[in-house]
């Protein structure tokens, strides 16, 4: 009986005798890169997105588009001190802003390396060139 149903099985599957394993072909490489360049081009994914990713209120999103604040690069650049003194930002917004940096690893005031900022700055000439 399971001649029969693996001669059914056969064109549909193309299987014919059991032979080894096969390797994943799903397996994740072994990175080239350098602990180090893997850390910056993860802190350059996160500072590149957009704020809305941090779900803020209406009011602080409201802030943050008055003040041109588009990317998280443009909020981390910003000590609590400066966007306290931002018209219709409070204490409030500030917490909220700051726990959600801090569940990406990011905080206010961060001094981004060099290196960040200038894939930065290449990648918003391009955007704007489009």
């Amino acid at each position: 009986a399971s001649l029969i149903l693996r001669k059914h099985i056969n064109p549909f599957v193309r299987f014919y005798e059991m032979g080894p394993e096969l390797p994943m072909t799903g397996r994740e490489q072994p990175s080239l890169e350098s602990p180090e360049a893997r850390k910056l081009r993860e802190l350059r994914d996160k500072i590149s997105l957009p704020v809305q990713v941090l779900d803020p209120s209406v009011r602080a999103e409201n802030c943050l588009s008055a003040e041109g604040i588009r990317v998280i690069s443009d909020l981390v650049r910003h000590t609590e001190q400066e966007m306290l003194a931002v018209r219709n930002f409070g204490k409030t917004s500030l917490v909220e802003l700051k726990r959600k940096l801090a569940d990406m690893g990011l905080s206010f005031g961060m001094e981004l390396p060099e290196e960040v900022i200038v894939t930065l700055e290449d990648s918003e000439k391009k955007e704007g060139q489009e």
